[in-house]
């Protein structure tokens, strides 16, 4: 049948038992069926080259895109595939290639609250649960619970288990607990638990517990228990720090400090315990430079008490600037003996002996007695003064040449030996005073002179002040020299 015009069916159609079928009522069409449920039901398959739904597309059995379903196939098991006519999985993407091209692109946030296996992976950030990757991965960002990473290049790492079974390479990692058994190479390493490390190269470590059983090299680290096996440190700081061989530039210490190995600065605030069996030098110091080669001081800054030892071998005491090999500045205490030479070292002909024997005391010396009151001063009796000097005289005309103050020096008897020069003149004598503490009595005897008298001798008491004094004879007028000695009894 040909039909030119339009074609209207106003009562229903129906073509074949249920090729086609047309309700006119509920105006539904079936294809395959005359019980349409909805506008357009097709039992069977439907070959369209475009297909332009706006609204619910609804597919009961399968739906397939591509020869056979090979570019997508979702059955109403729940199952859809992308690369496959037969999904295992919820969502089942697979490539032409294991490796080198995009199977999945997510351009957005992607949030994965299950367990995700991959072989190869590469994240600019993820947060991730738990995280497994046997292959390798690189990875921007992520936040894991906990990860395990055979190999992989990481920018930014935090979480509470992390585990490296391969080479790694991270710029920073944050964990509780972080386990590296192949070799690790870390801009910054912080782990607040403990962190086992095989071999590792790590740029800044903090960590409370640090093992690493092979080669770590450090660049600053600040760790609370540390063993290292064999390491090249430049700063490491720590609680209890043990190594068994390397290279520390800066190491720093507060309760225990084992070291076995070539320091250049070491601070340990508690104890350092250098325990070696060698027979070459259990420590050595090389400076090459213009510092010291080693200072013990306290917490005090400056510490005005150093143990210092220069790079030339000086050894300083309470000083950083020794002058001498050995350079003291404080008192010394010892109980052996000095020795010089290989022979007892003999400071003084002098010996001190029990009861003070001989005694010093600003300027003058005591026999047998520990308060001498002259320069010289034998028990607490006797002592001897000397003095000299010059007075431009003139007949009559009192002129003092010595004196003590009786309150603090009460000698009950004083005799001088005097000599008097005046020009070509000379005269000797002596004096024999004597004062009660409030009269002085002298006496001039054993006068000798030449050609004429000079002075005449005598004492008196003025203010407390015993003075002895002399007085020019007529016809001397100038300068008079003198000098005597005063032999005194307390």
């Amino acid at each position: 049948m040909a039909v030119q015009k339009n074609f209207i069916v106003k009562n229903g159609l129906q073509v074949d038992h249920d090729l086609l079928f047309v309700d006119s009522i509920v105006n539904k069409i079936g294809i395959g069926t005359t019980n349409p449920k909805t506008k357009l039901e097709v039992f069977g398959g439907i070959g369209a080259t475009d297909i332009n739904i706006s609204g619910i597309s609804t597919v009961l059995t399968e739906f397939n895109v591509g020869s056979g379903g090979t570019v997508i196939t979702s059955t109403n098991s729940g199952l859809t595939g992308f690369g496959t006519a037969s999904p295992i999985y919820i969502v089942d993407i697979r490539s032409p290639v294991s490796a080198g091209l995009t199977a999945l692109y997510v351009y957005g946030d992607a949030r994965i609250t299950g367990d995700l296996f991959v072989d190869d992976i590469e994240f600019d950030y993820a947060s991730i649960t738990n995280l497994k990757v046997t292959g390798f991965s690189t990875i921007g960002t992520a936040v894991v619970t906990t990860a395990y990473i055979n190999t992989g290049v990481v920018t930014t790492l935090s979480g509470s288990n992390l585990n490296y079974n391969g080479i790694g390479t991270i710029t920073t990692l944050y964990s509780n607990d972080a386990t590296f058994i192949g070799n690790v190479s870390s801009t910054n390493l912080n782990v607040s638990g403990i962190a086992s490390v095989n071999t590792g190269f790590l740029s800044t470590a903090n960590a409370t517990s640090l093992n690493v059983s092979g080669i770590a090299s450090i660049s600053v680290g600040v760790i609370t228990t540390g063993y290292i096996n064999t390491g090249i440190i430049t700063t490491l700081s720590g609680n209890n720090l043990t190594y068994t061989s390397g290279s520390v530039t800066n190491l720093s210490g507060t309760i225990s400090t084992t070291v076995t190995s070539n320091v250049t600065n070491l601070n340990v605030l508690d104890k350092a315990v250098i325990s070696v069996s060698t027979t070459s030098d259990a420590l050595r110091v090389t400076q090459s430079g213009s510092g010291n080669a080693l200072v013990v001081e306290d917490s005090t800054n400056p510490d005005l008490t150093p143990f210092v030892v220069t790079g030339l071998g000086s050894v300083g005491i309470a000083t950083t600037n020794p002058l001498y090999t050995l350079d003291v500045r404080g008192d010394i205490n010892f109980t052996g003996s000095f020795w010089q030479n290989g022979s007892p070292f003999i400071a003084s002909k002098w010996t001190s002996g029990i009861g003070n024997t001989v005694y010093r005391s600003s300027g003058n010396v005591g026999i047998a007695t520990t308060n001498p009151l002259t320069p010289i001063q034998i028990e607490n009796i006797y002592g001897i003064k000397t003095g000299s000097g010059s007075v431009f005289g003139f007949p009559g005309n009192l002129y003092i040449i010595d004196s003590f103050t009786i309150s603090q020096t009460d000698f009950k008897t004083s005799e001088y030996t005097i000599h008097v020069g005046y020009g070509t003149y000379i005269q000797s004598q002596k004096v024999l005073v004597m004062q009660d503490g409030t009269s002085a009595y002298s006496q001039e005897y054993a006068i000798m002179y030449q050609p004429d008298l000079i002075v005449s001798i005598g004492a008196t008491i003025t203010s407390g002040e015993m003075i002895l004094r002399l007085i020019p004879e007529p016809g001397i007028n100038g300068t008079i020299t003198y000098r005597f000695v005063r032999e005194t009894m307390l």
